[in-house]
């Protein structure tokens, strides 16, 4: 008989323990942050647990990882793209809720270490030059196959015929705040990441930041959808991303409304 009870009450413990997570989860769902908008989603996500009480998980990652990530189940309530594509390609693929919308536009900035002793104008002809006489060894940019803002840099330096020699020196990175990080640390003397983290205060003090022309690059217009999983705090957040508070918190942050 005692074996029995707590065999009973262990059955009751994990059952308990189960109904607990299911409701931690629904309570702070996780959300799939592209890493351009890691600086922004981290003061949004504070702002809008003062506001309403209701915590969210964070997340943050390439763009195309995450898209591969949700096609195959990943338990994400909510996914802040880098652009419109991949959010439709979701739509299509039918793991989300609704057809999502866009909420930001991107810019993308060249970045030098401030550390380097490069002495740069800004412009790709003041980039070539640095290039010739070999003062950038190595240059950052995200990976153009995962992550839009990569993509937008690759556009950029193809337009300003830089593309080309820059192949022996690229370092590609996984997305785009780690491309903002190499530069930073010094383990590339330049390259190009997003605006929203160049001009960061975080990052002023590692970086020179050299706006590129929007003329340069299609545009990057960040979208945003819930995914099957969402609950009513994903919601809540996905509502409050298109407040106010939330436009003025992104704008600060460098982005533009669409």
């Amino acid at each position: 008989m005692k074996t029995l009870i707590q065999i009973a009450v262990l059955w009751l413990a994990t059952m308990l323990s189960l109904v607990v997570s299911a409701q931690a989860t629904d309570k702070q769902p996780l959300i799939a942050v592209a890493a351009s908008l890691r600086l922004a989603a981290e003061d949004l996500a504070k702002d809008f647990e003062k506001r309403t009480g209701q915590p969210v998980s964070l997340t943050f990652g390439a763009t195309g990882n995450f898209v591969r990530q949700i096609e195959q189940g990943a338990p994400f309530a909510l996914f802040l793209s880098a652009d419109e594509d991949s959010i439709e390609r979701l739509v299509a693929g039918g793991h989300t809720q609704g057809r999502g919308q866009v909420f930001v536009r991107g810019a993308v900035s060249i970045v030098v270490n401030r550390n380097s002793g490069i002495v740069f104008d800004g412009s790709f002809a003041g980039l070539a030059a640095l290039l010739k006489s070999g003062a950038i060894k190595r240059f950052a940019i995200a990976n153009p196959d995962l992550a839009p803002y990569g993509r937008a840099a690759r556009e950029a330096l193809q337009k300003s015929g830089l593309w080309d020699a820059l192949q022996s020196r690229l370092v590609v990175a996984e997305n785009v705040g780690q491309a903002a990080q190499y530069v930073a640390t010094g383990a590339a003397e330049a390259g190009i990441t997003a605006a929203s983290l160049a001009g960061s205060p975080e990052m002023a003090g590692a970086m020179l930041v050299f706006q590129i022309s929007a003329a340069d690059y299609s545009p990057i217009r960040q979208a945003m959808v819930l995914l099957k999983s969402a609950g009513t705090v994903a919601q809540n957040f996905h509502s409050y991303l298109l407040s106010p508070p939330a436009r003025a918190i992104l704008e600060a942050r460098g982005f533009v409304s669409p």
